[in-house]
């Protein structure tokens, strides 16, 4: 599996779509590795990367979120 540990995005960038095209990004050149999965490290209070996350298919696996192909 890969892991994204970081995604950020300047506060007055936000809003923009920015997070959403850089987890696009990673998730297609994880998928050109031949990766089966990728786990993701979200910090509960952090509601805003949480929404994205979710709304692109990851799901809650123990500490990290999973998102499988």
């Amino acid at each position: 599996h890969a892991l994204i540990w970081d995604i950020s995005v300047a506060e007055e960038a936000r809003g923009r779509g920015i997070g959403q095209a850089l987890l696009r990004a990673a998730e297609e050149r994880a998928l050109a590795a031949g990766v089966s999965e990728i786990r993701l490290y979200v910090l509960e209070a952090n509601a805003r990367a949480r929404r994205i996350y979710e709304e692109a298919g990851y799901r809650n696996y123990e500490r990290f979120l999973s998102k499988r192909f």
